[in-house]
Order: C-alpha cells, then structure tokens, then sequence
C-alpha cells in the first residue's frame, strides 16, 4: 500500500514536532548540568551534547535532502533510515518503544546495582535485541561496561553510582 503525499507530511510534521520537543528538553537538561561542579557535570555534558547534535541532525533531516545524499554516497550512512531499520518494516514503532523501555530500566537498575553492572546488564540485553549471538554480546557488555569505568570512573575521576544494593552490602 502506497503512502499518499498527505500521510508523509503528517509524518515528517510529526517527527519535526518530537525532535523540536527533544532538543528544547536535552538543552534544558544541558543548562541544568552546567550548573554542577565539572566534575559531576563533565558525563552529562559529553552525552547530553552528543544527543543533542545528533537529534538536531535528524530533526533537519527532511530540510536537508542534498546534503543527506551526498553523505550517504560517500558513505557515510547515519543520517538515512535505512541506517536504524535494517530488516524491519517501515513505520515499526515497536523498537524504539522496546529501547525506551530497556532504558528506563537502565536508570532504576543503575539506582540500586550501580554503574558497571547495570551498564553490562543493559548492554547484553540491548545486544541480543539486536540478535547478537551470546559470545559476543557477553564479551561487547563486559568490555564497554569495563571501557566506560576505566574512563570516566578512573582517569577522569567522575564518581560514578555505587547502588543502593552495593552500599548496604558496605563496599
């Protein structure tokens, strides 16, 4: 069934109106962070920029076509839908839903286990999702949830949360 030329703006309108609202609460949230000492906002930071470039990317996706494809013939493939759906069906709202859920148990969990078990947790679920086969999702959770420590708990020297559950145990 063919989409009529109604359909799609509703579409692109829709998807301006969420990645309008998106920018205005990650730049909102990002002056917020700013007010925190660097150590504890230099984290946020770093995400929250990053987040906000590249939903102000996708935002301005349908205002940039040209641009859009002459990125996309150099190869560089990350502002195009093709990049997130490979194999499913147009329109399938179901895994952007399935990831926004993950993530907010992402942030309970992170509440009560801590940062490096609730970031492998998530990881390896997240990448069996994206039918990874167990190996490696094992080995990619444990390696970033390791990288992102080493990093940013260790040589940058960002106190990370340590979990309810890791607390009452006394470590």
């Amino acid at each position: 069934m063919k989409s009529t030329e109604n359909e799609d703006y509703m579409r692109v309108s829709l998807e301006s109106v969420f990645g309008i609202l998106t920018i205005v609460f990650l730049a909102t949230l990002l002056e917020i962070a700013v007010g925190y000492p660097f150590r504890v906002r230099l984290f946020p930071s770093i995400v929250l920029t990053t987040t906000l470039i590249l939903v102000l990317l996708i935002t301005l996706r349908p205002v940039m076509p040209e641009t859009i494809r002459r990125y996309t013939e150099a190869g560089f493939d990350i502002l195009s839908a093709d990049a997130f759906s490979k194999g499913k069906k147009e329109g399938d709202a179901k895994p952007f839903f399935i990831t926004l859920i993950l993530l907010a148990d992402y942030f309970v969990m992170l509440y009560f286990t801590g940062f490096l078990f609730s970031t492998f947790v998530f990881t390896y679920i997240f990448l069996k999702l994206n039918q990874y086969d167990s190996k490696k999702s094992l080995a990619y959770s444990f390696g970033s949830a390791l990288i992102a420590f080493t990093v940013f708990g260790l040589l940058m020297g960002i106190p990370l949360p340590s979990g309810v559950i890791i607390e009452w145990m006394g470590y």
